[in-house]
């Protein structure tokens, strides 16, 4: 009887990863199928006039030195700015921590 109760909560949490798994691909792939549209590429953005600036979201900063997906962000605004997609670039982000001002003399 106990290898039977044993069995049972096995499958039973089996079922729930396959669910909770299924859960995330389909949401996930929701987003992309629902946004699809909305991605430019550069050649489509040079057609849009009124483009104000470039908004960067901020991403973690280790030692002086921004992490891979910042690094990636901000090489794409580059390359938007270089061409000439928008006059401006804004960083945005926030202090998750208490941090020490720097003095900027």
């Amino acid at each position: 009887m106990k290898k039977f109760k044993i069995k049972i909560i096995i499958l039973v949490l089996l079922i729930m990863g396959i669910l909770f798994l299924g859960l995330v691909f389909g949401l996930n792939g929701y987003v992309k199928i629902t946004t699809k549209n909305q991605i430019k590429n550069i050649a489509e953005l040079k057609n849009i006039t009124d483009i104000d600036c470039i908004l960067v979201l901020g991403a973690k900063v280790k030692n002086d030195a921004p992490s891979a997906m910042l690094s990636d962000r901000l090489d794409t605004a580059i390359q938007l700015y270089q061409e000439d997609i928008a006059p401006k670039i804004i960083m945005s982000g926030d202090h998750g921590q208490k941090i020490m001002m720097r003095s900027m003399l």
